[in-house]
């Protein structure tokens, strides 16, 4: 229960409230200047120190140490007086023993502030969150050795606004450090004072690429296969964009009114939200577009519009299109051709003797979904209500449930083996409907093809084929591949990948997350290399 520390010799006990109180008094007759190390055996006085120790069963611990001041006996020691040390187990002027205070910056690494404040109350260990944080704070970060292969990647301090940069050695699956931003110099820094990295695995971000060709020209850079992946599925999400009106004319998704609609109407409220939301859009295009009239280039376009260069050059591309809202899928879908037969070809417009007849064919929904779908095929043939209130807005267009091109893009990834029925249903249909779909098929599956079978053998021909199909976004894709390619070749043809870094910056989000919004750099720092 006492701490193994020599000179110390038990005098008293006592015990009151679950407390234990022990007397203790130092026996050294002779002790050491701690500046000049000089012997003195001559007491100045006497003092009291309060010591928290480990608990005791269920009895909390503390230690009354009676210490002594002692004269140095070196006149030209700039101590005169000084208090004797109590050796390792108890630092001077400490409150809690060493083991104390290392079981609570234990719980302080793993736990962070409030919850590990909570944990340590339960176990017996009294302390505030602030105290916890403290005792991490004070802990050394340990050096690592320096990776031979090295995984680089950024993570966000604050989403948006800051972020820093994360190196893991991928031999290890270790982290070795994490950098306050992910700016060239200061990545160019670490890979200097650090020298002797052979491979370095990043994103397709080029700050690093350049970090590494000036720090590291040597080293062999590897483009992650998964970030690979990953943009040629923004490419073909892209794609597929601006290729939707033609994805609705072969799903057949293109509503034919037959009747226009009174425009003095007001609309919708959802369909209102979309259209205002449209009229911004074109706004900010329009503001984009004077400006670059008007000789201003995209970095001082991007200063004064608070908008990223990105989105600056996407915009003076062309103006932008109406998002595309995934489609629910409704009780009521299998049934809709069903009733879109009945109500225009055989005239049938009682939502009651609808509902009765879907409900022999095995729905299962309510009556009121089935009366709200008559209703709008009633208001889109142009057909007054001979009862219930006067059409006050403009009746909801209505669109067959088409894949949105988000979920689309899979089909064009995914192996055919992978592919669900309905998904091969409509990858058929978007192949059979328009020539260059089928070529984009083939094309996204020639380079998935190179990602999984982890070679670089057929990446000219693929290159050449993207320029001869005519498509800008591959293209596109393609010319920033060749801008890196010897990282795409090394990507593609070596073991090594981003995994274990997407993991451990998944880990440091959890830390980050957990903190309750006191992660400052230096602390994150502290928890995620010295709890690992």
């Amino acid at each position: 229960m006492l701490p193994s520390c020599p000179g110390l010799k038990l005098t008293q006990l006592h015990v009151h409230d679950q407390q234990l109180m022990l007397m203790v008094r130092s026996t050294s007759p002779v002790v050491c200047c701690p500046v000049c190390q000089t012997a003195s055996r001559q007491v100045h006085c006497y003092y009291t120190r309060t010591v928290t120790d480990l608990c005791w069963a269920d009895f909390q611990v503390q230690l009354k140490l009676h210490v002594r001041r002692f004269v140095c006996s070196n006149t030209m020691c700039a101590r005169r007086t000084f208090a004797e040390r109590l050796g390792d187990p108890i630092k001077a002027y400490a409150h809690k023993t060493n083991r104390y205070a290392s079981r609570l910056q234990t719980i302080g690494l793993l736990l962070g502030g409030n919850a590990g404040a909570l944990l340590a109350k339960r176990m017996g260990l009294p302390v505030s969150s602030d105290t916890l944080l403290r005792l991490v704070r004070a802990l050394e970060v340990p050096e690592r050795a320096t990776p031979q292969v090295l995984g680089i990647d950024d993570f966000a301090l604050r989403k948006g606004q800051i972020y820093g940069t994360i190196l893991v050695d991928l031999e290890q699956r270790q982290v070795v450090d994490l950098l306050p931003d992910r700016e060239k110099a200061t990545v160019t820094a670490w890979l200097k004072a650090h020298p002797g990295v052979d491979v370095i695995s990043r994103d397709r971000g080029g700050t690093y690429a350049e970090a590494a060709r000036e720090a590291a020209p040597l080293a062999t850079q590897i483009a992650d296969r998964f970030h690979l992946s990953q943009n040629l599925g923004e490419t073909l999400e892209r794609i597929l964009r601006r290729e939707y009106p033609t994805i609705e004319q072969i799903f057949g998704g293109t509503a034919q009114r037959l009747q226009q609609p009174d425009r003095s109407l007001p609309l919708q409220r959802h369909e209102a939200d979309k259209h205002m939301s449209q009229q911004r859009r074109m706004t900010v295009y329009e503001r984009v577009i004077s400006l670059s009239q008007q000789g201003y280039n995209q970095g001082d376009i991007a200063t004064e519009l608070c908008m990223s260069r990105k989105k600056v050059r996407q915009l003076l591309q062309g103006p932008p299109h109406p998002p595309v809202y995934k489609s629910r899928p409704t009780k009521l879908l299998p049934y809709i051709p069903y009733l879109t037969h009945r109500f225009t070809e055989e005239g049938c417009d009682n939502s009651s003797q609808l509902y009765r007849e879907i409900r022999t064919r095995g729905y299962d929904g309510c009556c009121s979904v089935v009366t709200n779908y008559v209703t709008q095929l009633r208001q889109q043939a142009g057909m007054k209500a001979m009862t219930g209130r006067k059409q006050s807005r403009q009746p909801k267009p209505l669109k067959a449930t088409l894949p949105a091109p988000g979920p689309l893009r899979w089909c064009f990834l995914l192996p055919v083996e992978r592919l669900k029925k309905k998904q091969l249903t409509q990858l058929e249909k978007l192949c059979q409907g328009a020539t260059r779909f089928a070529v984009l098929y083939r094309l996204a599956q020639a380079f998935v093809h190179l990602l999984h079978e982890q070679t670089d053998r057929g990446l000219t021909p693929w290159f050449k084929e993207v320029q001869n199909s005519g498509i800008e976004e591959l293209i596109s894709f393609a010319k920033g591949l060749q801008r890196d390619e010897a990282a795409v070749r090394a990507g593609l043809s070596l073991k090594w990948s981003q995994g274990s870094v997407e993991g451990n910056v998944n880990r440091l989000k959890f830390i980050k997350r957990s903190m309750y919004g006191r992660a400052n750099f230096d602390l994150l720092r502290t928890r995620v290399l010295c709890a690992a």
